[in-house]
């Protein structure tokens, strides 16, 4: 029968899904270069579409340029699958179709939800997990708020034979990994989604070819690993079987009897597990005789009831074991004069069943003291093939009847600041572009452009009819006040004109004459302005925060920068 936390193994280890996140906009915030072994998703792109070859739709080709950006990707939990896994990420692009070829939206904005195929296989000899597009149309899919059906299926034709073509992602593992590992498989309950892996621990039983037998999640922390009962009562096991060898002597003498020598033997030896909440217990329950050869005094049979506690140490971050009382001793005399012999046959077999028991705390400690930072190193190596900062610390241990189930936290690479917004000119004159900002960690959700225009003062270049102070004569002093504040005033000056536009569908700003900006008039100055906003996901929760609005004003009064 399966054990209910770990199924048909010794152990196995679980990830929340908002960790999984946590760790995948640490790879977004990563740039090329940052460090070549650690992953990264691409924050943007310009590429080909078609390239070499034109991608076929219905009697004509698309064949193009499209400048994307893209968002953290996120997952989403498979239920009860050992192979598929759903990443889903915004797309927003911006494509100029190739002459003569079947023309795609200029601005396509977009999820893409992929089903992932999740192998973990090797490479020259490096273990690694394998992530691969779906064959299945069905499992691609691109949804638009801006675009209708007809031309979002269209896009999804062209999208899907890419995707297969050129995503495929891998997570390498190390080499020397302590203990063994198997599928991953996705678990869904009561708004908790995590993903399972199952682990083979040293001394353990022979490894199952699938996952399939786990089916509960651990809890909402942000791990959890569990081991079973029946591996923890496994350690013990080889102490049991050289207990049934153990056959300990003692004397006995009484007037006017003859002495005697008793040999205690032990006929059976058994263990069971118990766990309730704070702490387990391993129970001992041994039988056996205490027998003579001499005619004149009677044999016993004994039996001997002992434990093992065990806790959590969390400063140690160890499990501990020690001695639950003393044991518990009975014996049943076969004859007279049973008093003398039942005092020695107790105190003997309490004095070596103690003796026994302080050998199996020693050595099992020694086991725990191995196997459990193992495991603890095992996780801490593989989230670090993602995030070089992760740290994990095991915060609480449940002891239940099935085993001991172990909940931690994982603290991921702080959020990287998003650099200053950039604005710069399309390179046809056609307007400007802000291609090249990003959002660490997360994505933008649109972009507020704002310009501005007015009448300057042909002697001092300054606009005219704007109070101007400033607590010091330094000329950068006083042009930062007014990048500062030209935005806020409440009651323009006479001559002070502006324009907003508002897009979620795209980065540009199309336009070739906006006033104060391209060849402004004689005694006009203008600036652009630009806000942008969206979420990323929190280092520490996992959920979706919204990310302060950033904006940058380029002034024709000089070369003034703001960003808050």
């Amino acid at each position: 029968m399966s054990n209910f936390l770990t199924g048909d193994f010794d152990a196995v280890f679980q990830l929340s899904r908002g960790t999984v996140n946590r760790l995948l906009a640490t790879t977004h915030q990563n740039r090329q270069g940052y460090s070549k072994k650690m992953p990264l998703s691409p924050q943007k792109l310009v590429s080909r579409i078609g390239g070499y070859e034109s991608v076929n739709v219905g009697e004509g080709q698309v064949r193009g340029t499209a400048w994307v950006q893209i968002s953290v990707p996120t997952i989403e939990i498979v239920p009860n699958s050992t192979e598929e896994l759903i990443i889903e990420c915004w797309i927003r692009a911006r494509y100029r179709a190739d002459p003569d070829t079947v023309p795609l939206p200029q601005f396509i904005h977009g999820k893409v939800r992929v089903t992932f195929i999740v192998k973990l296989t090797s490479e020259n000899n490096v273990p690694l997990f394998r992530l691969k597009v779906s064959d299945d149309d069905k499992k691609v899919s691109f949804d638009s708020p801006e675009l209708d059906a007809i031309t979002g299926q269209l896009i999804l034709t062209v999208l899907r034979p890419l995707l297969r073509k050129g995503l495929t992602a891998y997570l390498t593992l190390p080499n020397d990994l302590p203990v063994g590992m198997s599928q991953l498989k996705g678990l869904r309950a009561g708004g908790l989604q995590v993903l399972a892996l199952p682990l083979s621990l040293p001394g353990g039983k022979n490894f199952p070819s699938t996952s399939e037998s786990i089916s509960n999640i651990l809890g909402p922390s942000d791990f959890s690993f569990a081991i079973s009962k029946e591996y923890i009562l496994g350690l013990i096991q080889t102490y049991l079987d050289e207990l049934r060898k153990w056959q300990p002597q003692f004397h006995v003498s009484a007037d006017p009897y003859p002495d005697a020598t008793y040999t205690n033997r032990v006929h059976k030896a058994v263990a069971a597990w118990n766990g309730n909440g704070q702490s387990g217990t391993l129970s001992f329950y041994c039988e056996g005789d205490a027998t003579t050869p001499s005619d004149w005094w009677p044999n016993a049979d004994w039996d001997t009831k002992l434990g093992i506690s065990i806790s959590f140490g969390s400063n140690a971050q160890s499990l501990i074991l020690t001695a639950a009382g003393d044991p518990a001793v009975h014996v049943d005399i076969h004859g007279p004069v049973g008093w003398i012999v039942a005092g020695k046959a107790e105190n003997n077999v309490k004095s070596k069943a103690k003796a026994i028991r302080d050998q199996v705390i020693s050595k099992i400690q020694e086991q725990v003291d191995c196997i459990l930072p193992q495991i603890v190193e095992q996780i801490r190596s593989i989230l670090r093939r993602v995030d070089i900062a992760a740290t994990i610390v095991i915060k609480t241990v449940d002891f239940t009847p099935d085993g001991v189930v172990f909940h931690g936290a994982v603290t991921v690479s702080r959020r990287k600041h998003p650099p200053q917004v950039k604005i710069e000119e399309l390179n046809d004159g056609t307007g400007y572009t802000a291609f090249d900002n990003w959002i660490p960690g997360g994505w933008i959700t649109d972009y507020s452009w704002e310009w501005h225009w007015w009448e300057v003062d042909p002697f001092t270049g300054l606009p005219i009819g704007i109070p101007m102070w400033s607590s010091t004569d330094d000329p950068d002093s006083l042009g930062e006040w007014i990048g500062r504040h030209l935005n806020q005033l409440k009651n323009p000056p006479e001559g002070y004109e502006s324009h907003k536009e508002k897009y979620a569908d795209r980065f540009v700003l199309l336009g070739k004459e906006l006033p104060g900006l391209s060849k402004p008039e004689t005694r006009k100055a203008g600036g652009l302005c630009l806000r942008v906003s969206g979420w990323n996901i929190d280092q520490t929760t996992g959920e979706e925060v919204p990310v302060s609005g950033l904006h940058v004003v380029n002034m024709n009064l000089g070369d003034y920068t703001y960003s808050d």
